[in-house]
């Protein structure tokens, strides 16, 4: 059975926020968790791998994880999940031959299929998110003439990929797809990039896409990376990250148009919503009052309407990297707080 705390989480001392506590439960994971998506409020599926890199599914019942199903094949594990309703997920793996392996998961949350698909050695697909089980958006990168500097954009109907396209990212190498969100047939893709020239070493993307077609790639302000993206209507969506002072930062992302920046205390890895009310998720260095066994602590950040609130401090956790949510039903994965001498591949799971 999986380890369980209960805790009632302060709030940090770094920025001003909410007077209210927020109670939440953390349970170990059989696995090393790197994305989480719900099928209900008392349903999710986390995945990842395994200590020896073997793909790994996890169903999560009332926040309580279930039997570890492995999935052969993967290279170093399974990278993205999304769920489509109560109806099912897809995740993607890559595998050590080249290819993309697609995951079917059904409703239950067990693995119920998998598939292999071909994609040029020159693409390499990190994330997934689904309007159906059966037409799915895909976002990654390219190599064009040795240099990593496209966004590319797929589309997955069940059976086959199409639509392959590459936009681009002018004056930057080392692209990353870190984030995706679909709403209907709106998606934005986020990620970052290293600038080639200007006073900062890196930047950050927004790119919208419409029915399959990408969109005008948006730039952030340097010094900002993105790590995820939630789309909550088809014009509307909220990306969090990186950036220099302080640790974390939340854009709006409306009619294609960076609207709105607001900055936290937090390096942020995550962001879920239901309507315009976001939990952000991420990590920050334990304060001198806070005692951890961790390098960090994991930070759990209320967000409306694009402006973040105070983050909540979870000791028991050593960082967050994935959120999920369904109403005010948030599930997130990241490390535990243990020592340097903790086992690899476990990780832990933080419901309210």
């Amino acid at each position: 059975m999986a380890a369980l705390s209960t805790a009632v989480l302060a709030l940090s001392t770094v920025a001003a926020g909410p007077a209210s506590a927020l109670t939440v439960t953390n349970r170990t994971m059989p696995s090393l968790a790197t994305s989480i998506d719900c099928l209900t409020k008392s349903l999710c599926v986390s995945v990842g791998d395994t200590p020896q890199g073997i793909g790994a599914v996890v169903a999560i019942k009332h926040g309580v994880p279930g039997k570890l199903q492995k999935v052969k094949g993967t290279d170093n594990g399974i990278l993205s999940v999304s769920c489509a309703g109560g109806k099912g997920c897809v995740a993607i793996a890559p595998t050590p031959t080249g290819k993309l392996m697609f995951i079917n998961i059904g409703k239950t949350g067990k693995v119920t299929s998998k598939k292999e698909v071909k994609v040029t050695i020159l693409d390499s697909f990190d994330r997934i998110s689904c309007a159906t089980i059966h037409s799915c958006e895909l976002a990654g990168v390219r190599i064009v003439n040795a240099v990593l500097n496209h966004v590319a954009v797929a589309h997955w109907n069940g059976k086959k990929l199409s639509d392959l396209r590459a936009i681009k990212v002018a004056n930057a190498s080392d692209v990353t797809a870190a984030g995706l969100s679909c709403r209907n047939s709106y998606c934005v893709a986020v990620g970052q990039m290293d600038l080639r020239s200007g006073a900062s070493p890196f930047g950050a993307y927004l790119l919208p896409i419409k029915r399959g077609k990408p969109g005008k790639l948006v730039r952030t302000k340097a010094s900002t990376s993105l790590q995820a993206v939630a789309c909550v209507t088809a014009s509307l969506c909220y990306a969090d990250g990186d950036h220099a002072e302080p640790a974390g930062v939340v854009l709006t992302f409306a009619h294609n148009k960076i609207t709105k920046t607001a900055t936290v205390a937090a390096s942020l890895d995550g962001i879920a919503c239901a309507g315009h009310s976001c939990t952000a998720v991420g990590s920050q260095l334990p304060t001198d009052s806070e005692t951890s066994r961790s390098a960090f602590v994991g930070d759990l950040v209320p967000v409306s309407s694009g402006t973040p609130a105070m983050p909540y401090v979870d000791l028991a956790s050593g960082g967050y990297g994935s959120v999920a949510r369904v109403g005010r039903f948030f599930e997130a994965v990241g490390s535990t707080a243990k020592s340097e001498h903790a086992t690899y591949g476990e990780s832990e799971v933080t419901s309210n």
